[in-house]
């Protein structure tokens, strides 16, 4: 893996297969990234929540 202009180092295919789905999107790949950071967000947000959740009922 070598660096690259996406500034981190990632395998080449990866890179390319980022590009291609950020393209069918319509995105650029810095909002395709973002995109994936504020779903892997919101995703640990629903499963704190979830498991407060549980806690509390459960005490």
């Amino acid at each position: 893996m070598a660096k690259t202009q996406l500034g981190a180092r990632v395998d080449e295919d990866v890179a390319e297969l980022a590009k291609k789905r950020a393209a069918d999107l319509g995105l650029s790949i810095g909002d395709y990234l973002a995109r994936l950071v504020q779903d892997d967000a919101s995703g640990l947000r629903a499963r704190a929540v979830d498991a407060a959740a549980r806690f509390l009922a459960e005490h």
